[in-house]
């Protein structure tokens, strides 16, 4: 089955995420005043959050928050009450960067899918142990070779077919890496 794309669109306040719904975008990525990267807009403050979400889902869109940053201990303590936050605004998707963000996500909002952000870093077949862990799309660095697609297509493929082997995880890595070389 064509699966199309989704135009996803920056929104650094809520006249942004406005403008990229009413013109085509299927859904938006946004971050509040802490755990995202994007520190030139303005954000959003929990309540612009809930009402940017309420805005995008009447339309049938999606609103996506990154928590992208690498937090510290002392930013770790607050980043439960952010994911809270974010998941009573009702936003879709958390994009992190951060294991530790990722399994914080993970367990104060176990209903939300978790996307792995372009700031990850990942460049190479082991992919997959981040394919594995979030729910669904992982981001590529802009500078990934089309070799390391195809690892990333690879490893699609072994997750789906075997998402309940974690002991053959290993040997995952190990087969896409001799089918790759």
């Amino acid at each position: 089955m064509l699966q199309i794309p989704e135009l996803l669109a920056p929104a650094g306040d809520l006249e942004r995420l406005r403008y990229a719904i009413n013109y085509g975008a299927d859904a938006v990525y946004c971050s509040l005043p802490e755990f995202g990267m994007r520190s030139a807009p303005a954000n959003f403050t929990p309540e612009q959050l809930t009402e940017g979400v309420i805005y995008a889902h009447a339309r049938g869109r999606k609103v996506y928050l990154t928590m992208n940053t690498l937090p510290t201990n002392e930013e770790a303590d607050r980043l439960p009450d952010a994911i809270k936050e974010a998941a009573k605004a009702g936003v879709d998707a958390f994009i992190v960067a951060d294991l530790g963000v990722l399994d914080a996500c993970k367990t104060v909002a176990p209903d939300i899918d978790v996307h792995m952000s372009t700031q990850t870093g990942i460049t190479n077949w082991l992919i997959s142990i981040y394919l594995f862990l979030s729910d669904s799309d992982t981001v590529p660095g802009f500078h990934i070779t089309g070799k390391t697609m195809f690892y990333q297509f690879i490893n699609i493929i072994i997750i789906v077919v075997r998402p309940n082997h974690l002991t053959d995880l290993s040997q995952s890595f190990i087969s896409v890496k001799q089918l790759c070389i």
